[in-house]
């Protein structure tokens, strides 16, 4: 079981359940010194979307960056920043994305052995703003995935691309300041 902690709540979350608990606020000091602390989320929705809306459709067309998670098969852990200009995250359709690997990416071996992924993109211009999307994910070869997908972009060649299949998708938003 693991915890997640943020803005007011905990989420103990175990395989088949997640439930969330108070917990104590940080302490009341100058704003300031907790502007940076403070994150203020509010709990993740009860029902995420099994396909990606026209909104999330949108919005992840202009990601450049992506914060990326996968597991071994032992169930180690590794996470990291995808990044790569816009369009290097593509939407193939409403239950599938593509993320080219133009470099090397954090994590990406282990989805050989595991391919659960989780993936978070957020506007940076608005850093309240994000898309979380779960699923399971396949590397394929450039060639054939542009052999499978016309119309990728041709300004850059990837390596391989990371081919992931949405099982959830929920946006986040920051909650408003008290």
């Amino acid at each position: 079981m693991g915890y997640i902690v943020g803005g007011g709540y905990a989420a103990a979350r175990s395989r088949d359940t997640v439930s969330h608990v108070s917990i104590d606020p940080l302490p009341a000091a100058d704003a300031a010194d907790t502007d940076l602390l403070r994150l203020d989320f509010p709990p993740p929705p009860r029902r995420a979307a099994r396909a990606l809306t026209a909104a999330m459709i949108e919005f992840v067309r202009t990601r450049e960056a992506v914060f990326a998670a996968t597991a071994d098969a032992e169930g180690e852990c590794a996470s990291g920043l995808w990044t790569g200009p816009s369009g290097f995250v593509q939407v193939l359709g409403d239950r599938r994305l593509a993320c080219a690997e133009l470099g090397p990416l954090p994590g990406v071996d282990n989805l050989a052995a595991n391919p659960h992924i989780g993936l978070v993109m957020v506007d940076a211009a608005r850093a309240a703003v994000g898309l979380h999307v779960h699923g399971r994910a396949t590397v394929v070869a450039d060639v054939g995935t542009r052999a499978g997908y016309l119309g990728l972009p041709t300004r850059f060649i990837a390596a391989r691309w990371v081919i992931i299949d949405v099982d959830e998708a929920y946006a986040h938003h920051r909650a408003p300041r008290r």
